[in-house]
């Protein structure tokens, strides 16, 4: 801008129009980079760190609920897979008491499974040999074998679950069992159901202090079959018991004695009543043959 005086000196509109413009140019550079790093700071930086915040919180919670629900899971699995397994010896008995104060009074050779976590919901057991069992009123109770299942409400029953066959006896209540097959049959006391492998399921009467003879630590026999008698020797003794001649499984025997004698005194008394004599390889190894 030039001047219109010949010295060059700014008239008085031209001073008032300068002292405007070195007014609003009269800040410093430190001042104006201050004001620079908070309006940066303010609309930039700190709108990210708002962002950031908002994203961090909602993927926490899904960490959280995550992990909660693994939690339930794993705990879920716990309950329902977790097993305790009791078992006998043989020439062995023992009574187990059930988590709903139900119990189990197991035979010599026998295994129990159950689920102590779930049985608040399910009452569910595995038997593999002999158990009388003494059910207190509640949802289902089931016991499972290979040959059968028995399901029941509130009572009292044995099972017999070997091999050799499958068989329930009511002492009190009702029991429903059913085969492999699905066929059911229901029982009351005195009554007993026989499932043998292949064939149809039997129901029949039985003597109960024959079939529960065993808690009392009794062999006792009715006209059985010599064979079934031989059998529960060898679930008890824990031997083998084999037989010369076919024929001598034709023979029923009668009879009641102690468990509490050894086997070769058990054997004595049986095949005293048939003219059989026994003989041993080894210690629980016999062959039984004619005494002629």
């Amino acid at each position: 801008m030039s001047s219109n005086h010949p010295d060059n000196t700014p008239s008085p509109e031209e001073k008032k129009l300068f002292s405007k413009v070195e007014t609003r140019y009269s800040r410093s550079k430190e001042a104006v980079w201050a004001d620079l790093e908070k309006d940066l700071f303010s609309n930039g930086i700190e709108t990210k760190s708002k962002s950031f915040i908002g994203k961090v919180i909602p993927l926490y919670f899904r960490y959280v609920a995550a992990a909660s629900v693994a939690a339930l899971i794993g705990a879920f699995l716990f309950m329902r897979l977790s097993t305790k397994v009791v078992t006998t010896q043989f020439a062995e008995s023992k009574t187990v008491d059930l988590p709903d104060g139900s119990s189990v009074v197991l035979n010599a050779n026998s295994k129990l499974t159950y689920f102590p976590y779930w049985w608040n919901f399910s009452r569910e057991l595995k038997l593999e040999g002999e158990g009388f069992f003494q059910v207190k009123k509640g949802k289902n109770f089931e016991v499972s074998s290979s040959l059968g299942s028995t399901r029941v409400l509130g009572t009292s029953f044995n099972i017999f679950s070997r091999n050799n066959g499958y068989q329930v006896y009511c002492s009190t209540g009702k029991v429903a069992v059913k085969n492999t097959q699905g066929t059911e049959k229901q029982i009351t006391p005195g009554e007993l159901v026989d499932i043998q492998p292949g064939k149809e399921i039997k129901v029949k009467k039985a003597d109960e202090v024959a079939v529960l003879s065993w808690k009392q630590n009794r062999f006792s026999y009715n006209t059985t079959p010599l064979g079934k008698v031989f059998k529960d020797f060898e679930n008890y003794y824990g031997v083998k018991i084999l037989v010369g001649s076919k024929e001598i499984y034709n023979n029923y025997y009668t009879g009641v004695f102690s468990r509490s004698l050894s086997k070769e005194d058990a054997l004595t008394v049986v095949c005293k009543s048939f003219n059989l004599k026994f003989n041993t390889s080894d210690n629980n190894r016999f062959v039984i043959s004619s005494g002629d």
